[in-house]
């Protein structure tokens, strides 16, 4: 689980770097944000999940 956030979060990283290169209101700029936006979302859900395996090795 550690393995993939980490992904997740090199996969944000790069992206991120790639939309500085991005002419601010063109249409792959907007898609670009979007994937941003919904990996962050994925990281989050990620990170609960992870929370949730710990609780429940705690049990």
């Amino acid at each position: 689980m550690h393995k993939v956030m980490r992904l997740v979060e090199l996969q944000h990283y790069l992206l991120c770097s790639r939309l500085g290169g991005l002419k601010a209101e063109s249409e792959a700029a907007h898609i670009l944000e979007g994937v941003i936006v919904l990996g962050t979302v994925l990281y989050q859900k990620l990170a609960h999940l992870l929370g949730i395996c710990r609780e429940a090795g705690r049990l």
